[in-house]
């Protein structure tokens, strides 16, 4: 006996139903918007917080902070950095074209203001030669050096005054494009920076920080070249100067270069051994400092010197903002590779420790890092590769570094800095020179590209092709995509048909050798599928395809059913088909679609590395049964 259940209820139309549960609301047009705008605008306390974590990352990880676990590698790594952030700080100002003091202060201001709304636990902030050599080619531009003044000149206090309004401009107009990038969420632009990239752009900003500093460590004294091929006019121009070198100079020169060059190769090579690396740097301007001061360098031999470093604290000062269109051009080029290199260490230093940052925030964090910064006369900013390396090499776990790093340049600003009145400038030139050291070091990797990737320096995979497919596979563009992979594989109904009687000859083969083997006669003839396949087929042909889905958003049924038919027409030619980075909603279209059953499930891949990996070690594998006699 069956129960049915029947349900009356009223016709609706759109209008009635609203009318009945409440969702036509009586109220005007601008009461309602009204009525949402105050809605969206109500903050609960946990939302607030929320957000405040978000925003102001120190309020999330502080309150976790593990004292005893973390405290002493953080202290540890700070001041090792801080110690380093004095020397380079100085030494990145001539780069420039600004006095030191503006170095301290850039060394000083970014670091707290990173640990406070930072994501990269790992991440040392400040002075960076590339930044910092961008920055000093807009300075020059706008504030070009005399060359017959006077250092000590009441017009050349004037020309510094400008020049540091000028940086700062930069740094002001730099904090506020991140700060918009922030707004419009552009973080995802990281996903761009390749690290071939990052590396081929700073190992070519390194050669031109090297000719930069020539002039000063041979103690000429000539104007500094901008604009358009200024790398060959300096180094022509330093050619041409080279009768006119201070003897004294380029001594110091060689001296500091010898010291600093073999014991940072000792920091390197010993670095899981030491538990700080060795401060060469610092006792470098501290033991020339006093060597120059003793000998009266400056007057004997007209060495150029630091000069007066004012103790204190700076006080806030607006940036020349009258000049803000005139550096803008400049400014974008800047923003993004300070932003470039960040994000980029950030994400590096997190995948090698298991955590995450977030692009967005980075914006954020470096945004406000720079214009805060350029209200206290500093120049632009970002994350700098050696101390960042010094910095997790030494042991640091969290932000809270960076609280170390900034007390060790306070004391040195309030305290130390008019003692480094007599220290060369000879010298700082040579920290930049062999800061550089990794990035001229990163020219080792270019055979690996070379051998690795087409797209980064190049060289294609033997017997395998990538294809990669921007867009959506469905009924409208099935088409396309059909000819395309057609064309890069070749795939032709003569070859098809070729194909397939080679394919009909081997299954004939292996029937017999089963045949032979069941009657128990020995037959050499026929060893396996893979010595018959590559006895019909070149090395040069197509052996695998990948196809990287990650740009593939939606496959409809037409799509699945073109994928299925290519897979049969390159298992006809004897190619097999992988994919990677596929997806959920197109793998799930696809296997419903009955892909499996023409395509190994093992041939799915996360990313195209993992494919292309797994494809290399089949390749590399001995052939099976190759030896093998029948009995």
């Amino acid at each position: 006996m069956s129960a049915s259940v029947a349900v009356y209820r009223n016709i609706y139309t759109e209008d009635r139903f609203k009318q009945s549960y409440g969702t036509g609301d009586k109220k005007s047009g601008n009461e309602r918007i009204w009525d949402k705008l105050a809605k969206q605008c109500r903050c609960s306390q946990p939302t607030f917080l929320h957000l405040l974590r978000e925003r102001v990352p120190i309020f999330n990880w502080l309150p976790k902070y593990r004292l005893k676990k973390w405290i002493l590698g953080d202290t540890i790594a700070g001041i090792t950095v801080g110690i380093l952030h004095i020397p380079q700080g100085m030494a990145f100002a001539l780069l420039t074209s600004v006095a030191p003091i503006y170095g301290l202060y850039t060394s000083f201001f970014p670091v707290v203001l990173y640990m406070i709304f930072g994501t990269g636990r790992h991440i040392s902030t400040g002075t960076f030669a590339v930044v910092s050599l961008m920055t000093g080619s807009v300075v020059e531009q706008l504030v070009p050096t005399p060359v017959d003044l006077n250092s000590s000149s009441a017009e050349m206090v004037d020309i510094e005054v400008q020049r540091i309004g000028v940086a700062s401009a930069v740094a002001f107009l730099s904090g506020i494009m991140m700060i918009c990038m922030f707004s419009l969420q552009l973080g995802f632009l990281s996903t761009y920076l390749s690290e071939p990239i990052v590396k081929a752009f700073t190992s070519a900003a390194a050669f031109h920080v090297t000719i930069s500093q020539l002039q000063s460590m041979l103690g000429l004294r000539l104007p500094r070249h901008t604009g358009p091929f200024s790398l060959f006019k300096t180094l022509a121009s330093v050619l041409e100067n080279l009768p006119h070198t201070n003897l004294a100079e380029l001594l110091i020169s060689v001296v500091c270069l010898a010291v600093l060059v073999p014991i940072k190769e000792v920091n390197t090579r010993f670095r899981q051994r030491l538990r700080t690396p060795i401060p060469v740097e610092i006792l470098t301007v501290i033991i020339a400092t006093g060597v120059a001061y003793g000998s009266s360098l400056d007057s004997r031999y007209e060495v150029q010197m630091v000069g007066y470093i004012p103790a204190g604290f700076p006080r806030p000062r607006m940036p020349a903002l009258q000049m803000l269109p005139e550096v803008a051009g400049d400014t974008v080029a800047i923003t993004f590779v300070g932003y470039a290199v960040s994000v980029s260490l950030a994400m590096i230093y997190a995948d090698k420790h298991g955590y995450s940052i977030h692009p967005n925030q980075e914006l954020l964090a470096h945004g406000i890092s720079n214009t805060v910064s350029s209200l206290f006369t500093c120049f632009p900013s970002s994350a700098t590769l050696a101390t960042t390396n010094i910095l997790e090499s030494a042991g640091g776990f969290t932000q809270l570094s960076g609280l170390f790093t900034s007390l060790v340049v306070l004391v040195v600003l309030l305290l130390i800095g008019p003692l480094f009145y007599f220290l060369p400038k000879a010298v700082l030139a040579c920290i930049n020179v062999t800061s550089l050291r990794q990035m001229f070091l990163q020219f080792r990797d270019l055979p690996d590209l070379w051998r690795v990737s087409k797209m980064d320096f190049c060289y294609e995979i033997p017997g395998v092709k990538i294809l990669t497919y921007n867009g959506p596979i469905y009924y409208g563009n099935r088409t396309f995509f059909r000819e395309a992979v057609t064309r890069l594989l070749g795939l032709t109904p003569e070859r098809i048909r070729s194909r397939e009687k080679i394919r009909k000859e081997q299954e004939r083969k292996e029937r017999e050798a089963i045949t032979t083997v069941d009657a128990g006669v020995a037959n050499t003839s026929f060893s396996s599928e893979n010595e018959f396949i590559k006895s019909e087929t070149s090395s040069s042909e197509i052996q695998a395809v990948l196809i990287d889905c990650s740009s593939v958003i939606f496959v409809d049924v037409a799509g699945a059913r073109l994928f299925i038919q290519v897979c049969i027409e390159c298992q006809k030619v004897g190619v097999r088909i992988y994919l990677s980075n596929c997806n959920e909603s197109v793998l799930k279209i696809l296997t419903s679609s009955g892909l499996m059953n023409y395509m190994n499930p093992q041939h799915i891949f996360v990313t195209v590395h993992d494919a292309v990996v797994y494809i290399q070690q089949q390749k590399e594998k001995p052939t099976e049964n190759t030896n093998t006699v029948w009995v």
